[in-house]
């Protein structure tokens, strides 16, 4: 509380602040006349640093402000987004989110984009109090207003909420009529054509089309789509749906995805040269470890897991340290990823790179890779069910998951069950 206070106070004295201006300044005097026009382009001036004012943010959401209060729609959203920028308050961020409200009451699309975000994620107060209920359905709704009005980034969020796994296949056909009406513009954004490949890669809304797949990826790889860009990596490496085999187009996109910070392409491209897979003068398992550190810090899961693997083993020129690559794996197992979830229980069973060895913590996480069908996952689980080593005995839950782990090859599990006859 005392915190947003005190940024509501230097709010309030920061056009007192102010860099001394020029004697005459027309634009400032029309602006503090209460022109809200004036204000607007003030507040635009100092927000990106132009026409000779240096770029201040807060002075910057002072003249949106005042043109808010004009009923600006533009006004609104910027102050909206100044208060957002400067403030990580709970409330302020309320206070935004009601600025939005507003703006988009009088359409302005961006804003209602904005209040869409905000009902996908909800926004708590530090007690827990809830400011704004997540609400997926309110979200959709939002989206589906700006459908119906051809905000382009409304329906781009849109489609790429419907194609998402385990959306009904009728819903999902809806994506590429919402694609298919994008792409029938004069200008579009290649995001566009990148997800109506993906419509007729799998057959979504449309006939499986192999060729259209591949030249609608391609086109949106060359008008600088960075995801386009990594799944044309991903085409050219394993050589689906018909495109001829080509590591190094694959790795040319890989590296070109990289440039654009995408997190797969800089993944796919950092463990090339790592792996030794790929050679670049200049580029070495340093270089490819900065790599995988971006693609991590990114959210990339694989990145993460193979952070873990070079920490644990101490490769490329790192020195092994278990305690790093346990947190390598527990940011990935946290995200879902079944081998990292299996490495980390791994970790708790031997007490290592972790506060204390805890069988209970290791079949948790044997447990979550397990479900998603990690062979040595669920040969773990099953020999702790057996053994009652973190979990209550049941011998047969353990048989149950060691056959599963069998029936997908694990070796172990199937020497064991032999044993065991």
């Amino acid at each position: 509380m005392k915190k947003s206070l005190l940024f509501l106070l230097l709010f309030a004295l920061f056009p007192l602040l102010a860099e001394t201006e020029k004697e005459t300044d027309p634009l400032r005097e029309k602006a503090s006349s209460g022109d809200p026009e004036a204000a607007f382009k003030l507040g635009n001036d100092y927000y990106y640093g132009e026409n000779g004012r240096k770029k201040n943010t807060h002075l910057a959401a002072h003249w949106y402000l005042q043109a808010a209060k004009k009923d600006v729609p533009e006004g609104m959203y910027n102050y909206a987004v100044c208060l957002e920028q400067l403030s990580e308050t709970p409330g302020d961020k309320f206070k935004a989110f009601q600025w939005y409200q507003k703006a988009a009451e009088k359409n302005f699309d961006p804003a209602r984009f904005r209040i869409a975000g905000f009902y996908s994620q909800g926004l708590k107060e530090e007690n827990g109090k809830v400011l704004i209920r997540k609400s997926p359905a309110s979200a959709l709704e939002q989206l589906e207003i700006l459908n119906s009005r051809d905000y382009e980034p409304g329906e781009l969020l849109l489609a790429s909420l419907l194609l998402q796994p385990g959306i009904p296949p009728a819903r999902q056909a809806r994506a590429y009529g919402i694609l298919t009406k994008v792409c029938a513009r004069k200008q579009y954004s290649p995001a566009a054509l990148r997800m109506l490949a993906d419509c007729h890669y799998g057959g979504i809304g449309c006939e499986k089309d192999p060729e259209k797949a591949f030249r609608y990826l391609t086109s949106a790889s060359e008008r600088g789509d960075a995801e386009a860009m990594a799944k044309l990596g991903y085409l050219y490496e394993h050589g689906e749906f018909g495109v001829k085999k080509d590591r190094e187009k694959a790795f040319q996109c890989y590296r070109a995805a990289a440039g654009k910070q995408h997190a797969m392409g800089l993944y796919k491209y950092g463990e090339a040269l790592f792996d030794g897979v790929l050679k670049e003068e200049g580029k070495d398992g340093k270089e490819a470890i900065k790599l995988l550190r971006t693609s991590a810090s990114l959210g990339c899961v694989q990145a993460m897991y193979k952070l873990g693997t070079i920490y644990e083993s101490g490769l490329g020129g790192e020195e092994a340290n278990a305690g790093i690559a346990a947190r390598c794996y527990y940011e990935a197992a946290r995200l879902g990823f079944a081998p990292a979830q299996y490495k980390f229980g791994e970790f708790f069973a031997e007490g290592k790179g972790v506060r204390t060895q805890d069988d209970g913590a290791a079949f948790y996480w044997f447990r979550q890779a397990a479900v998603q069908g990690h062979p040595a996952a669920l040969r773990c689980a099953g020999i702790a069910m057996l053994e009652g080593k973190g979990t209550d005995r049941s011998r047969t839950g353990g048989l149950r998951l060691l056959q599963e782990a069998a029936k997908k090859g694990d070796v172990t599990a199937i020497r064991l069950l032999e044993t065991m006859r």
